[in-house]
């Protein structure tokens, strides 16, 4: 069952189904982009954007759970944003608030894509935006919009470590003794972030800042393992016993690696929220 809705900026159609009503259009509007469109070409390279789905997922809930004010704006105007915020986040789709600016919400429908901003942990987060559809609720109307491809946060790229003490997570590391002998011993991370990590030796491992340790294993995933080489940035003393604590940064990492690197942080986070640690 179909009927018409005049609105004084648009013409529209409600289809009904599952119990919500989901709004399309009779026509496109004047700078409506196709529906395969971006607003950006996507480029891997770029550090400060994330592909995961799994770290794109977990930033969007937090937005949404914390009832955080996201920006709806076009580029190529930045400076005219319409406040909104995520009402539902889904792998498919994501639910944003009607905005309450008439003339912004007729340019959101005639347009339909355009891009979202707000601050994650007191960085700034953006995301291209595709509008599906609307969903009418007793609150008001909702914009349906595709999940993000990727989104733009600098912060979780260039800074961000998770604290993973709690859970013993065992780092194999070869390096030589005082005496010049080669010796592998088992250390364990503290932090873990895509672009280095931290770990406590209890051994006599001589180590200084910027030497480069080969052939370190993670295990990750639960049963497969991971070899990488690091840099050691710092070294300091450790608690009682001789340890010391080294801060490292990844090097001569593949993109294979770096992005197992990546689906491990997220497994980590989950397992962390699970235990409640």
């Amino acid at each position: 069952m179909t009927r018409t809705v005049d609105r004084r900026w648009k013409a529209e159609t409600v289809c009904w189904g599952r119990g919500e009503k989901v709004l399309g259009w009779f026509r496109k509007g004047r700078k409506a982009t196709p529906a395969s469109a971006t607003l950006a070409v996507p480029n891997r390279q770029n550090p400060h954007f994330i592909h995961d789905p799994d770290e794109i997922l977990k930033i969007l809930r937090d937005l949404c759970h914390a009832s955080t004010v996201v920006s709806l704006y076009f580029p190529e105007r930045p400076q005219q944003g319409y406040g909104s915020s995520l009402i539902e986040v889904g792998r498919g789709a994501l639910l944003l608030d009607q905005v309450n600016h008439p003339e912004g919400h007729a340019q959101l429908l005639a347009e339909k894509s355009f891009r979202a901003l707000s601050k994650y942990k007191g960085v700034t987060v953006t995301f291209d935006c595709r509008l599906l559809g609307l969903t009418e609720s007793e609150d008001g109307l909702r914009y349906r919009v595709a999940f993000p491809e990727r989104i733009y946060y600098p912060q979780l790229r260039e800074f961000f470590r998770i604290q993973v003490q709690s859970l013993k997570l065992p780092l194999h590391i070869r390096g030589r003794d005082e005496a010049g002998d080669e010796e592998t011993v088992v250390g364990r991370v503290e932090d873990l972030g895509p672009n280095g990590i931290g770990f406590v030796l209890e051994s006599d491992l001589f180590i200084r800042k910027l030497d480069v340790l080969r052939y370190c294993v993670l295990r990750i995933e639960e049963d497969r393992q991971l070899t990488f080489d690091v840099q050691v940035r710092n070294v300091r003393p450790w608690g009682r016993g001789g340890r010391i604590r080294v801060g490292a940064r990844f090097v001569n990492l593949s993109k294979r690696n770096a992005g197992l690197i990546r689906r491990e942080i997220t497994r980590l986070q989950r397992r962390l929220r699970d235990e409640g640690t």
